[in-house]
C-alpha cells in the first residue's frame, strides 16, 4: 500500500526529479533544487536571528555592553547595499578572516603539522604491527615531501627512488579516499532507494 503521508510525497517526488538531471536539466529538476535550496535559506536565516537576538541582543539588555562591538561590526556588513559607504564592509569581512585565518592556522599546525610529526613517530614500545605502522607512515611522509620538494627536472639517483616511493603512497592515498567517498555515496543511495521503496510505495 503506497503511502498517504503528504509529505513523503513531496519528499519522493523531488528526490526523483533531482536525480532525473543525470538524464537531462529539466523543470522537474529545477523544481525540486529551487525548493531545497529555499527551505535550507529559509533556515538559515532564521537560525541567524535567532543566534543574534540569543547570543548578541539579549546579554545586551542585561547590560553586557561589550557586545556592542560585534553587534557594529556584523551591522557594517550591510553598508555594502548604501551608496557611499560600501567601503565600511571592509571592517567586517577583515574581522572575520583575520579571526578565521588565526584559528584555522593554529589548529592547523598543531593538528596537520606537530600531530602528524608525532604520530610519524615510529613507537619502540608495543606490538610489532605498531612498530611497523609507525615506521610506514614515517617513510610515507618523508617519500611524499621528497615528491613535491625535490622537483627538479635532473635529480639524484636516491632523490628518483624517493620522489618514486612517494608518488606511489599518494596513488594509494587517493585511492583509498576515492573509494571511500564512493561507499559513502553507495550508502547515500542505498538509504534514498529505501525511502522510496519502504515509506513511499511501502513495498
Amino acid at each position: 500500500m503506497v503511502s498517504t503521508d503528504i509529505l513523503v510525497w513531496i519528499g519522493a517526488i523531488l528526490t526523483i526529479g533531482i536525480i532525473s538531471q543525470f538524464w537531462k536539466m529539466n523543470a522537474w529538476a529545477k523544481t525540486g533544487f529551487y525548493t531545497i535550496m529555499s527551505i535550507e535559506l529559509g533556515n538559515l536565516t532564521m537560525n541567524s536571528f535567532k543566534n543574534i537576538s540569543d547570543i548578541g541582543i539579549s546579554p545586551l539588555l542585561t547590560g553586557d555592553f561589550l557586545l556592542l562591538i560585534p553587534l557594529i561590526i556584523g551591522a557594517l556588513g550591510f553598508s555594502k547595499y548604501v551608496p557611499g559607504i560600501t567601503w565600511l564592509t571592509r571592517f567586517p569581512s577583515s574581522w572575520m578572516i583575520g579571526i578565521g585565518l588565526g584559528i584555522t592556522m593554529l589548529a592547523g599546525i598543531k593538528t596537520d603539522i606537530v600531530g602528524q610529526l608525532l604520530a610519524a613517530i615510529p613507537v619502540i614500545s608495543g606490538n610489532l604491527l605498531t612498530v611497523f605502522n609507525g615506521i610506514v607512515t614515517l617513510v610515507a611522509i618523508m617519500t611524499v615531501l621528497t615528491y613535491f620538494i625535490f622537483t627538479r627536472v635532473k635529480r639524484s639517483p636516491i632523490e628518483s627512488i624517493l620522489a618514486k616511493i612517494g608518488r606511489y603512497f599518494l596513488m594509494v592515498c587517493l585511492s583509498l579516499s576515492l573509494t571511500g567517498y564512493s561507499m559513502s555515496a553507495t550508502t547515500t543511495w542505498l538509504g534514498l532507494v529505501q525511502f522510496w521503496l519502504k515509506t513511499w510505495l511501502q513495498i
